[in-house]
């Protein structure tokens, strides 16, 4: 089986209309994980011209021997190529938040065949490939939110069509009430999705958790675009995936213990990051950096391996936290 799925392999390789040498398409099978010397590719490519299995071209007056499909006329090799198969495999493991379900259901059976091909290579580097590689998230992982499966479909469709959405949708710790929104973009966050949409006849995005709708339908009307709107500034520039406090940054200085502080050395906090090394053994941190509920998320984590110099109105914030946290932890636990 792995040496015809090899074959197979080879000769997607051989390109239509212009030539490649032997040697290109030994490499071009390296390449995808297939360990063969050259001169069997050679022998199975003649073998296939030779016994006219397929119309394949061949160029026989000089070294290296030259392989090619006609220009013209119609070639189909039944398969899929170790790297389409790892990437269909690899997509379907990280990517399937992103898709439309409708075009998800017309993945599956490609996924499925994916992984029968890279099931029959296991022995091949790029058959275990799938197996070494993992993406986690940086912080506590959490069950992902119940979403609606109807309601899910729906959005993905007014996306993909550019349609208005007729929805009803209940914020936290209000009362349901109707919308007829603009998609603009779906977005992913840690467990939870978000539709970013105008509402009703108002142009500035609104964030809506796709959890939070209790119904979806799609419109036969066009979704009217935001004025100048880009998902890449919106969440890169605009930062307001970062819960924003205020529309402005900030100068953190900040006081770290030695080992707490060694991951900003690889990872700086900002391009303007400055760290320097205390005489008690701490390095103080300088950047500039948005003022958002994301940071001050980031810093708690840090327990009490940081210490916030300024702004003023920061240390004030994380001094009552700390407060109010020697408070709870130095009564007796409830019983």
């Amino acid at each position: 089986m792995d040496d015809l799925v090899r074959q197979i392999t080879m000769l997607k390789r051989v390109p239509r209309g212009t030539w490649a040498t032997t040697p290109q398409i030994h490499q071009a099978l390296a390449d995808e994980g297939f360990e063969v010397d050259i001169r069997t590719v050679q022998r199975d490519l003649m073998n296939i011209h030779e016994r006219m299995l397929f119309p394949l071209e061949a160029e026989l007056g000089s070294r290296p021997y030259k392989w090619r499909w006609p220009r013209e006329g119609f070639v189909d090799i039944p398969s899929m190529t170790a790297a389409q198969a790892l990437t269909f495999v690899m997509a379907d493991r990280y990517l399937s938040e992103v898709f439309p379900p409708s075009l998800l259901e017309h993945l599956h059976p490609l996924v499925a065949h994916a992984e029968g091909v890279l099931g029959q290579m296991r022995n091949q580097q790029v058959g275990k490939w799938a197996d070494k590689v993992a993406i986690l998230p940086r912080q506590q992982a959490l069950l992902p939110a119940r979403v609606n499966a109807g309601v899910h479909d729906a959005i993905a469709r007014a996306l993909l069509t550019e349609r208005q959405i007729e929805a009803v949708y209940q914020p936290r710790g209000r009362d349901a009430r109707e919308y007829r929104l603009n998609p603009q973009a779906l977005v992913m966050r840690g467990s939870a999705s978000y539709l970013v949409a105008s509402a009703n006849e108002h142009d500035d995005p609104i964030h809506f958790a796709l959890h939070r709708f209790v119904s979806a339908d799609v419109s036969t009307r066009p979704a009217r675009s935001i004025p100048g709107f880009s998902l890449a500034r919106h969440i890169h520039e605009d930062k307001v995936f970062d819960y924003p406090m205020q529309n402005a940054s900030i100068r953190l200085v900040a006081l770290f213990d030695a080992d707490r502080a060694l991951h900003l050395h690889e990872t700086p906090l900002s391009a303007d990051q400055m760290l320097e090394a205390m005489p008690n053994g701490r390095e103080r941190l300088t950047a500039t950096v948005k003022d958002a509920q994301e940071l001050r998320w980031w810093l708690l984590g840090f327990g009490d391996g940081v210490e916030i110099l300024g702004p003023a109105e920061l240390r004030a914030e994380f001094a009552a936290m700390a407060s109010g946290l020697a408070m709870i932890y130095g009564a007796k636990p409830p019983t």
